[in-house]
């Protein structure tokens, strides 16, 4: 193949490395700013190339741009922390490719409009575009980066209308402005934290028939205007520790009937036969356990858990004064950790403990008076940790 070849044309810079013979890429910029449109094609010692790839402009004092419809990829970091405040795709485009970090930090991005032949958009490509208010994912777009629109604060408006098949790590992650999103049908999984502190979240709605199986770790963690979400019958398996923790004002989680993996009563999460409880919404101050339950997934670190009641009839836990116990109320597995009004909780244990389990007060910031009868022999790992030793009085009876 012929050598490259670097040029300069009206102040852009121009590589002839580029995949295909008598094609250019875009490289730089020289003294230009403002408004610029990039032509299709360019001439040089009598040749005239056609312009098909984007780069260069990363930090550049460019305020618009008018992309040909030649162009089939915007390259790396193109046009990452410039002053761009719109983008133009001339029709019919032939972009194909948005690659990594292409529009990174932008921040005077008001929109964007994508063209349709739009096929993949890299990690980040959108992130911290901090005046990014809507945008349209293109049906073409079938591989979608991780945190590509990760710090977009203004965003309030996103469609997908892509055929995308995962919501990827941290895809809107921070998106604090963001209020509702609609997943497509198409989509099986949400990745680690994919909606992480989207504080401004309040509808999660389904495509139906709905695809997806899976929520990944830490999903949905601190989306505190969320209040409850319907999850449809195709799930299987949802990270119950963490998928939606610390949503401090979820009060319930609906799974669809139809779920042949999990069941949810009274907006808490159970298998499917009810006898595994996996998720207590972080905003619930009441729960009850039903008489099925004989075996508890949940770690319980939800800030506004007041009071567990036990069905009488439940063969394996009990409760007593709001607390958690085993049947024979022998081992105290857990006092909420809800604040209480006083600021203080009294706790009498029943004279038939002798155990007090492990992380049975975990992270319990309440002022806390615990009377511990003679009966108690054990105290297991973790029963007190994460509670401030100032706020205990702990009496022998």
């Amino acid at each position: 193949g012929a050598r490259a070849e670097d040029f300069v044309v009206d102040g852009i810079k121009y590589s002839t490395d580029s995949p295909s013979e008598g094609e250019v890429t875009i490289t730089g910029y020289e003294n230009i700013a403002g408004d610029i449109v990039i032509p299709s094609t360019v001439t040089y010692e009598g040749v005239e190339y056609e312009v098909t790839c984007i780069g260069g402009f990363n930090y550049s004092p460019v305020s618009s741009v008018t992309i040909p419809s030649t162009v089939r990829s915007i390259n790396k970091y193109a046009f990452i922390g410039s002053s761009l405040n719109s983008i133009y795709f001339e029709s019919p485009s032939s972009l194909t490719e948005i690659d990594s970090m292409a529009f990174n930090s932008c921040r005077e991005l008001k929109s964007i409009e994508l063209p349709n032949s739009v096929k993949s958009i890299g990690l980040g490509a959108f992130t911290d575009c901090t005046g990014l208010t809507s945008v349209k994912i293109p049906e073409a777009v079938t591989s979608i980066g991780e945190y590509v629109f990760a710090s977009c604060t203004g965003l309030i408006s996103v469609e997908i209308s892509a055929a995308i098949t995962s919501i990827g790590r941290n895809l809107f992650s921070d998106c604090t402005g963001l209020t509702s999103i609609k997943i497509p049908k198409t989509v099986t999984s949400i990745g680690l934290y994919a909606f992480q502190n989207c504080t401004g979240l309040t509808s999660v709605e389904f495509e139906t028939p709905s695809s997806l199986t899976e929520i990944e770790e830490y999903a949905f963690i601190n989306c505190d205007s969320l209040k409850s979400i319907t999850l449809p019958a195709s799930i299987m398996h949802i990270d119950y520790s963490t998928a939606f923790f610390n949503c401090n004002n979820l009060q319930a989680i609906h799974i669809d009937e139809q779920s042949p993996a999990y069941s949810s009563i009274n907006g808490v999460v159970y298998d499917k036969d009810g006898t595994t409880l996996y998720i207590v919404p972080f905003g619930l101050k009441e729960l009850t356990i039903p008489a099925s339950v004989t075996d508890i997934r949940t770690n319980f670190l939800n800030g506004d858990l007041l009071h567990i009641n036990v069905d009488e009839q439940n063969s394996s836990y009990s409760s007593f004064e709001g607390m958690l116990f085993d049947k024979e109320q022998t081992t105290l597995l857990l006092v909420p950790r809800g604040s209480t009004p006083t600021g203080t909780k009294d706790i009498n244990l029943p004279s038939t403990v002798t155990t007090i389990g492990k992380r049975a007060l975990f992270g319990n910031n309440n002022k806390i008076a615990i009377k511990i009868p003679s009966s108690v022999t054990l105290i297991e790992d973790s029963a007190f940790v994460f509670c401030p030793l100032s706020n205990f009085v702990i009496r022998s009876i």
